[in-house]
């Protein structure tokens, strides 16, 4: 397996990975506005401040990542976070995710991070995607919630 930065050509088969995670999640409920999804990682691939990882296998796109850097809001702290971590199905409980994390792991020191947060906001899979994290070296810091409002 082959991981890179995420160009705008991968874009068609991250598109269908992201729907693929999409239709599993708690999101599901919610329709997938595929031009919107097209034009965050136009935005993501290009912007200064995120980045896009995707791994290849056998000449295929098979997981990606996506995260970025920010300014702590209360203190002199850069933290690096995740917007999405994705791998299909047939390729899931492997090493991908792992060197995706990785992958994001070196783009945020090199982006001079302080830290990285990741999280699991889907509701797919939370036990083992919590146990691989706290492999890594991740320290769970509290729950998450969410309430629909319609």
């Amino acid at each position: 397996r082959m991981i890179r930065v995420a160009t705008e050509d991968d874009i068609p088969r991250m598109l269908e990975l992201g729907r693929q995670l999409h239709d599993e999640s708690r999101f599901s409920v919610y329709p997938l506005n595929e031009q919107r999804t097209i034009d965050f990682f136009k935005m993501v691939i290009n912007g200064g401040s995120t980045c896009a990882f995707v791994s290849i296998q056998k000449g295929e796109i098979v997981g990606g990542f996506m995260g970025g850097v920010s300014d702590h809001w209360s203190c002199d702290l850069i933290t690096a976070f995740d917007y999405s971590l994705f791998i299909d199905k047939a390729h899931r409980n492997g090493t991908t995710a792992i060197k995706l994390i990785v992958a994001f792991e070196t783009w945020a020191e090199e982006m001079n991070a302080d830290e990285m947060t990741i999280g699991i906001t889907t509701g797919v899979n939370t036990e083992g995607t919590t146990r691989l994290y706290e492999s890594l070296g991740y320290k769970q810091v509290g729950p998450m919630f969410t309430r629909r409002i319609f």
